[in-house]
């Protein structure tokens, strides 16, 4: 019998509600074309979600492994697709751009994404 790592991702989900803040995913989808105006209109789906804004550790935030100006967040998977870069997070009615994503999946489970974001 092997680990419950859904569990442990419902345990995650349970921190992050808790010291985290609703917010949301935004994936583009692609575009809409208006043949009346001759323009294209991106489309967007969003995904509700919970994160945690983390502090960097200062030794990491070195123009490689962290770039400058980029912030940290920790995202409960559930609900979610794997963020990618391009993607955006929503915090508190800001755009962030998503630029990495590490994912926490032992046994192919997510069970909690580590993203690097910029905006």
């Amino acid at each position: 019998m092997g680990f419950d790592y859904a569990k442990t991702a419902a345990t995650v989900l349970r921190l992050l509600a808790r010291f985290g803040a609703p917010t949301t995913l935004k994936v583009k989808t692609g575009q809409v074309y208006d043949p009346a105006t001759g323009t294209t209109t991106a489309t967007e789906t969003t995904y509700p979600c919970t994160a945690c804004n983390t502090q960097a550790e200062r030794s990491y935030v070195d123009g490689t492994l962290i770039g400058d100006g980029a912030r940290v967040f920790l995202v409960a998977p559930q609900g979610i697709p794997e963020p990618k870069p391009g993607m955006k997070l929503v915090w508190q009615g800001a755009d962030l751009a998503v630029t990495i994503c590490k994912p926490l999946a032992p046994a192919g489970v997510p069970v909690m994404y580590e993203l690097q974001v910029k905006g």
